[in-house]
């Protein structure tokens, strides 16, 4: 009789064993499931970011290269020639707009809609709110350019 039960203990110690082992084994493998797919949802975002950061980059090329400035890692290209370009069809924009505004203002009248400014022969009516988007716009705009230019002067300097 000891010896059945011996037997039968040594079984079921085996048995237990076993689950344990099984057990283990299988957390192990439910473990590396995890790792693997938190490791490939990292890699994913990663990714993500590196798309999104190159396409931020290729959109202020884009911008800086109308005004003739190429920015490629560590090199920066400026082309005198498109930005004299650039700067001079401002000028333009403006020489014509100011032309325009002064003539309209000769006539006693000036219709413009992107400023929220309307004069005519009897009245002046200003919509503070066209004219206050105008001006925080065009504010936004100046301020990305400088910024621009900021970033070019400041990454010159880093690179020294």
């Amino acid at each position: 009789m000891r010896h059945i039960l011996l037997t039968f203990f040594v079984l079921f110690s085996l048995t237990a064993c076993e689950s344990a082992e099984e057990k283990a084994k299988a957390q192990a493998e439910h473990d590396a499931k995890i790792i693997k797919q938190a490791r490939e949802d990292l890699m994913d975002e990663l990714k993500a970011k590196e798309d999104a950061t190159k396409q931020a980059d290729a959109l202020k090329n884009a911008q800086l290269s109308q005004v003739g400035i190429s920015v490629h890692e560590k090199e920066i290209t400026i082309n005198p020639d498109k930005a004299k370009d650039f700067f001079n069809n401002i000028g333009k924009k403006l020489e014509e707009k100011i032309h325009t505004l002064t003539k309209d203002l000769d006539k006693g009248m000036v219709a413009d809609s992107n400023t929220g400014i309307i004069i005519d022969e009897t009245k002046i009516n200003i919509d503070l709110n066209k004219t206050q988007d105008f001006l925080n716009t065009w504010g936004e705009k100046m301020q990305s350019f400088v910024k621009e230019i900021d970033n070019i002067a400041e990454s010159m300097d880093n690179t020294k």
